[in-house]
C-alpha cells in the first residue's frame, strides 16, 4: 500500500523580523534615548545655573541695600582693608591699596573710567569689603567698592559697585551692580515742631497757692506724639489738656494728659495741628521766701533724640507779689528831684508831710491762692494833666512808682497837687493778660487830703466809695466784683496833708473768673464830705490795689 506525502501551506503575514530590521530599530531607539539623556542633563545644568544666578542676585541686592542704609558720611572704605582678600595679577596692577582707585567698568585698577576710592576714614562703614557669603548651600564671594565718580557739573555723590562671583559647573560666574548714592535724609522724617509758652515763664506766688504754666505744642511735621517731662523731677507737676480751648486752667474740666510708659504725652498730633496744656502744682514744703526753677521738656515719641525745652522760674513769698513793700505811714517823705513836666505850668510844690497812722488798714486773705499788687497811675505821668478816667494800672514787677513830685492831676478844677474827686469818680482800667480767678479779700490803699490842705481838713469826715468791676474786651460792664465804703470817724480826718486809708475789696464767695482780655475797672469817688485829693504815681504816695487770685497770674 502506498503512503501519501503531507504538505504545509504558508499563510501570508506569518514571516518574522529579519536581523537587519532588528538592528535598525535598536539603533533608532538608542539615538532617541541618548538625545533624551542629553536633554535631561542640559536641563539640570540650566536649572542649577539659574538657581545660582538668582541667589547671586539676592546676595547682590542685599549688599546694595545694606550700603544704602548707611549714612552718607559713613559710606567709606577702610584703608587697611583695601588689599585684604583682593585678587592679584594684571587686573590688580597696581594694587587697590596702592593706587587707591578702582575701575567699575572693567573690575580693574587701570584703564579708562578708573575712579578714586573713598578710603580716607579708618572708621568707614565698608569694613571687610571682600567677604564670603553662603546662601542655600551656595558659596559666593562679595566685593564692595566706593568710589568718587567724575562729574563735569561738580555734583557731589558716591558710586557703590558690588561684584558677586561664584563657581558654577566648573566655571567662575560673575554678577555686577553699580549705583550712585547722593547725600539725602533717610529713614523717618525729622520731627518738626514748636514748643512755646502761652503765658509768662516767671511767676510770683504765695505759699499754698496753685502755680499754673501754660504751653502750646504745634506739630509742623509728620504725625507724632510728644512726651512731657520736667527737671528736677520733684516736686511733681500734673499736666492737664485745655479741653474747652479757653486758654485757662479749669478744674475739673481740663483733664490730665494721657500717659504712656508712666509719663504724660500730648497724644498723636496730625500735621499743622497744635495742643495746649497746663503744668499745675500746689506749692507746699519749703518756707518762703524761695525760688524754684523748672525746665519743662517736650520730646518726640517717634524719635526721642529730638526735644525742646522751656525754663520757668517761680518766686514764692508771703507778702503780696511784687518785691517792694508798700511804704508805711510812719515816715515823712521829703521832696526829691523832679523830672521836667510834660506840659506847661510850674512844677507843683511837694505836698505836706503825710500823717500817721493810717486811718484804717485791711488784712488780705486768699486760701489757697496768691495776692498780686498793682499800682494805679496817671496816663500822662511827668506833667500836669486834666482830670481823667480810665487811667492805667501797672502790675507790680518789683519796683514801685518812680520817686518824684506829685503833679496837678486836676487842672481846670483845682490848682493843687493830686487828683480832685467828689461824686464824679476817678477810674483806672487794667487789661487781664490771662484768664484768672478772683477769690478772697483784697484791698485798695488810698492817699487822700483835703483840697486846700489846710487845718480845716482835720475836721472833715469824707465818705469814700471804691468799686471794682469786670468789663469785657470792648469796655462793656459784665459784673461788679466788689464794692466797699469807708466813712471817716466823727473825730474827723485829722490831717492837713495826705493820709493813708485801706478799704477792703471782697471778691465773690464762689470766686469769679476774669477771662483773658477782659478788663478790671477800679473806681474811687467821695460820696459826701468832699471833695478830696488823691495822691498816686509817685514813690512818696504809692496808691496800691492788692487782689486775691485762686488761680491764674492776674
Amino acid at each position: 500500500m502506498l503512503k501519501s506525502a503531507t504538505a504545509t501551506a504558508s499563510v501570508a503575514g506569518d514571516d518574522g523580523f529579519s536581523l537587519v530590521e532588528a538592528v535598525v530599530a535598536l539603533a533608532i531607539a538608542t539615538a532617541i534615548f541618548t538625545a533624551l539623556a542629553f536633554a535631561l542633563v542640559g536641563g539640570a545644568k540650566a536649572g542649577l545655573l539659574s538657581q545660582q544666578n538668582q541667589q547671586a542676585g539676592d546676595v547682590l541686592n542685599k549688599a546694595v541695600e545694606d550700603a544704602r542704609n548707611l549714612t552718607y558720611a559713613s559710606l567709606r572704605m577702610r584703608a587697611l582693608d583695601l588689599n585684604v582678600g583682593e585678587a592679584t595679577g594684571a587686573t590688580r596692577s597696581p594694587a587697590i591699596g596702592t593706587c587707591l582707585c578702582y575701575n567699575p567698568t572693567s573690575d580693574t585698577t587701570s584703564g579708562a573710567g578708573v575712579e578714586p576710592l573713598v578710603a580716607t576714614d579708618p572708621n568707614g562703614a565698608i569694613d571687610q569689603h571682600v567677604k564670603p557669603v553662603t546662601l542655600n548651600g551656595g558659596n559666593y564671594l562679595v566685593r564692595r567698592y566706593v568710589t568718587v565718580p567724575a562729574d563735569a557739573s561738580g555734583a557731589v555723590y558716591k558710586r557703590l559697585t558690588v561684584v558677586v562671583t561664584w563657581n558654577g559647573l566648573g566655571k567662575q560666574r560673575t554678577r555686577t551692580y553699580s549705583t550712585l548714592i547722593a547725600e539725602s535724609k533717610r529713614g523717618l522724617p525729622l520731627p518738626d515742631f514748636k514748643f512755646t509758652n502761652a503765658g509768662p515763664l516767671s511767676q510770683c506766688r504765695n505759699p499754698g497757692s496753685q502755680t499754673v504754666y501754660t504751653f502750646t505744642l504745634k506739630n509742623n511735621g509728620a504725625r507724632d506724639s510728644w512726651a512731657v517731662t520736667n527737671a528736677p523731677v520733684g516736686p511733681s507737676w500734673a499736666y492737664h489738656a485745655d479741653m474747652n480751648g479757653n486758654g485757662s486752667y479749669d478744674e475739673p474740666t481740663d483733664t490730665v494728659l494721657p500717659s504712656t510708659a508712666g509719663g504724660p504725652v500730648t497724644g498723636l498730633l496730625e500735621p499743622t495741628t497744635s495742643r495746649k496744656f497746663f503744668a499745675v502744682q500746689t506749692l507746699t514744703g519749703a518756707a518762703a521766701p524761695y525760688s524754684m526753677t523748672t525746665v519743662f521738656r517736650a520730646t518726640s515719641v517717634a524719635q526721642p533724640v529730638y526735644f525742646q525745652e522751656l525754663t520757668a522760674v517761680t518766686s514764692v513769698q508771703t507778702a503780696p507779689c511784687g518785691a517792694v513793700a508798700v511804704p508805711t505811714t510812719s515816715s515823712s517823705p521829703s521832696a526829691s528831684a523832679s523830672p521836667s513836666p510834660a506840659s506847661s505850668g510850674p512844677v507843683p510844690l511837694a505836698p505836706a508831710a503825710s500823717c500817721a497812722p493810717a486811718l484804717q488798714t485791711v488784712t488780705t486773705s486768699v486760701n489757697p491762692g496768691t495776692m498780686i499788687r498793682y499800682y494805679p497811675g496817671n496816663s500822662s505821668a511827668g506833667g500836669n494833666t486834666a482830670a481823667q478816667t480810665g487811667m492805667p494800672v501797672v502790675r507790680d514787677g518789683g519796683s514801685p512808682p518812680a520817686s518824684g513830685p506829685l503833679y496837678n492831676y486836676s487842672t481846670g478844677i483845682h490848682a493843687a497837687a493830686g487828683r480832685v474827686v467828689d461824686t464824679t469818680a476817678a477810674t483806672w482800667t487794667y487789661s487781664m493778660p490771662a484768664a484768672s480767678q478772683l477769690k478772697g479779700r483784697g484791698e485798695v490803699t488810698l492817699w487822700a487830703a483835703t483840697p486846700a490842705a489846710t487845718p480845716a481838713g482835720t475836721t472833715s469826715t469824707p465818705v469814700f466809695q471804691v468799686v471794682l468791676e469786670r468789663l469785657n474786651s470792648v469796655g462793656n460792664l459784665i459784673s461788679t466784683l466788689s464794692s466797699a465804703t469807708f466813712t471817716t470817724p466823727s473825730s474827723g480826718w485829722g490831717c492837713a496833708g495826705f493820709r493813708a486809708v485801706s478799704i477792703a475789696l471782697d471778691a465773690p464767695n464762689g470766686g469769679e473768673t476774669v477771662e483773658q482780655n477782659d478788663k478790671l475797672r477800679l473806681s474811687v469817688r467821695v460820696t459826701s464830705g468832699g471833695p478830696m485829693r488823691l495822691a498816686y504815681d509817685t514813690a512818696a504816695y504809692p496808691m496800691t490795689m492788692t487782689l486775691p487770685y485762686k488761680s491764674g497770674n492776674g
